[in-house]
C-alpha cells in the first residue's frame, strides 16, 4: 500500500522548509548562522528521504500497470527524480560541506537555491496533481479486482 498521507505530509514539510530557507537566505549574515545550516541539513534530508519512499513505494505499481499513460507518466517522474537528485547532489557539494553553508558568492547562491526550490516545488506540484491521483486510481483498480 502507498503512503499517501506521509508523502503529502514529507511535501508539506518540504514545502514550508523552502519558504522560511527563502526568506532567510536573502539576509546575507543569515547564512552563518548555525540555524539555517540546520534548516538546509533538514531539507536535504526530508528531500532524500521523500524520493526514497517514492522509489520504494509508489513507482512499481505505475510500472506494472498495464495502459500507456501510467507507465509514461512513472518514467517521467522516475527521470526527473533522477536528474532532481543529480542536480541537488551538485548543488549541495558547491554549497554545503560538513554541514556548514560556505558562501563566497551570496547573489549565486541565493540565485542558485531559489532555483533549487523552484524545480522542488514544481515536482511537489506534478506529484499532487498528477502522480499521486493516478497511483491512487491504480492502487484503487487492483483493490477491486482482488475483491
Amino acid at each position: 500500500m502507498i503512503p499517501f498521507n506521509e508523502l503529502h505530509k514529507q511535501n508539506h514539510e518540504l514545502t514550508e522548509l523552502a519558504q522560511v530557507l527563502s526568506r532567510l537566505i536573502n539576509e546575507r549574515a543569515m547564512c552563518d548562522t548555525q540555524v539555517t545550516c540546520e534548516l538546509f541539513q533538514r531539507f536535504a534530508g526530508r528531500f532524500k528521504d521523500h524520493l526514497d519512499l517514492e522509489d520504494k513505494t509508489l513507482y512499481s505499481n505505475l510500472l506494472l500497470a498495464k495502459d500507456r499513460e501510467s507507465n509514461s507518466t512513472a518514467l517521467r517522474s522516475l527521470n526527473s527524480s533522477k536528474e532532481l537528485k543529480r542536480i541537488f547532489t551538485g548543488y549541495m557539494n558547491r554549497w554545503c560541506r560538513h554541514g556548514r553553508l560556505h558562501i563566497k558568492d551570496h547573489e549565486a547562491f541565493v540565485s542558485e537555491t531559489q532555483d533549487i526550490f523552484g524545480f522542488v516545488l514544481d515536482r511537489i506540484q506534478d506529484e499532487t496533481e498528477t502522480l499521486f491521483p493516478l497511483a491512487r486510481d491504480i492502487e484503487a483498480s487492483r483493490g477491486a479486482a482482488t475483491m
